[in-house]
């Protein structure tokens, strides 16, 4: 024990060493660095860029090392954090420092409110997970000529599959990706959309990406680029092939998106039904409330983590197993996570964060502990649980009793005694005296 304790004292003086502010630091004489540490909070995150990615994207191939460093010129070098542990939830602020080109772009434009006429468009469901975005329109083309995005694309047409260079001047500046829970009515053959199977297996759960069109005959050419490309592309079985070898090309073949657009809107999904019902929403739908109140930043995603849980539990059956319903409650706690952002203010861009608990009158982090501590339990007890079967299994093989059955032995007769032994050569006998 005194080892222990001190190795645990060793320790526990190395953190306060580290968290120790040093007036030699140089991260002191850091302006973004200072700004941070007067924030308050309970986590506090800065990272000056130095190191980040640089080896691992060498190993990656040219068109995708290059796509790669285009993108992050979209973003600064210095980026800071704060996280905050409060009753019912966690809450985060990051800032995203840029310069140079970007920021004088980002200053040019400024940030636009969020185009909800999108999710206006979605059919009647449970709504899952929603990422919705919208940018000034001149900005997209700006950023997409600073960045070198489009000289890159340009350069790499005989690298890819398809006409990437399409993509610029396509679509509009907003964009919609959401995954909902929406009864189809109508039973996709295999034969009409190639989805039937797949269809079962999702029972019900639709993905939908759409994105205005700015040039229809611009896009129905990149369609056409794209669809070749799958075609090529696309594994085919083969003889010989077995089923674990099969499976793969069996999933990849039966997935076949629905693509409906018009003059101005396209859209994609699984579902032909819920294709069509998006593109003939005329956008009279209802905003949810939590979007509502994040309509001022460009940015918004969401996830539903407690409807999606359920969902999920409802589609495999309801939960018999002790594991499952011990599963299902601890995530229950979870109640959904909204992400904002894309605004630009004080030479940074800036994006929060709000992880929401079930249970909105305790502290998050004391929560998080006692999920900690209650995952720890349950995998001791199942520890236990499966030691005690083993040892009564054991037991059970000792004490199993065996059962000797008897032969009959009628009709069977016993063999003759064996034949006396030869007399010993060598061997004088030994006279007996007589008593008189």
């Amino acid at each position: 024990e005194a080892i222990t304790e001190k190795l645990n004292k060793m320790a526990m003086d190395h953190c306060f060493e580290l968290l120790t502010p040093k007036n030699n630091n140089p991260f002191f004489s850091h302006t973004v660095f200072n700004k941070l540490i007067s924030e308050t909070g309970d986590i506090r995150i800065w990272s000056n860029g130095t190191g980040m990615g640089g080896g691992s994207l060498k190993r990656l191939p040219y068109p995708v090392r290059a796509l790669m460093d285009r993108l992050q010129s979209l973003s600064g070098d210095n980026k800071t954090a704060v996280i905050n542990f409060e009753n019912g939830k966690i809450t985060g602020i990051s800032h995203n420092y840029i310069t140079g080109g970007m920021a004088e772009t980002y200053a040019k434009y400024p940030s636009v409110s969020l185009n909800t006429s999108l999710v206006r468009r979605l059919p009647q469901g449970k709504l899952l997970a929603l990422a919705t975005t919208s940018m000034h329109p001149d900005m997209v083309k700006e950023m997409w000529k600073k960045s070198g995005l489009g000289a890159l694309i340009d350069s790499m047409k005989g690298e890819m599959p398809f006409d990437a260079s399409l993509l610029n001047g396509t679509f509009g500046s907003n964009a919609l990706f959401a995954v909902m829970s929406i009864p189809v009515t109508k039973t996709e053959s295999k034969d009409e959309m190639g989805m039937g199977r797949i269809a079962s297996m999702f029972k019900g759960i639709q993905f939908i990406i759409a994105m205005p069109l700015t040039n229809k005959a611009r896009f129905e050419e990149l369609k056409a680029s794209i669809s070749k490309a799958i075609k090529e592309l696309t594994p085919k079985e083969e003889e010989g092939m077995d089923e674990e070898e099969r499976g793969p090309v069996k999933l990849f073949n039966s997935f076949k998106p629905v693509v409906k657009y018009n003059d101005s809107l396209c859209v994609i999904s699984m579902s032909e039904e819920v294709a069509t019902a998006f593109l003939a929403n005329s956008g009279t739908g209802a905003v949810p409330e939590w979007l509502q109140s994040a309509s001022q930043y460009p940015m918004v995603w969401n996830m539903n983590v407690r409807e999606l849980i359920n969902t999920i539990y409802i589609n495999a059956g309801a939960p018999n197993s002790k594991e499952d319903l011990e599963a299902k409650k601890v995530l229950g706690m979870f109640d959904q996570l909204i992400v904002t952002g894309g605004d630009y203010s004080n030479g940074s861009v800036n994006s929060k964060m709000e992880f929401r608990f079930t249970n909105q009158n305790e502290n998050s982090l004391k929560q998080l502990f006692d999920l900690i501590n209650t995952m720890a339990e349950q995998k001791q007890k199942a520890r236990e649980e499966d030691g005690e079967a083993v040892l009564l299994e054991e037991k059970k093989e000792e004490t199993e009793t065996i059962t000797i059955q008897s032969i009959n032995q009628e009709g069977v007769k016993e063999p003759p005694p064996p034949p006396p032994p030869p007399p010993m050569e060598g061997v004088k006998k030994v006279p007996v005296k007589k008593k008189n």
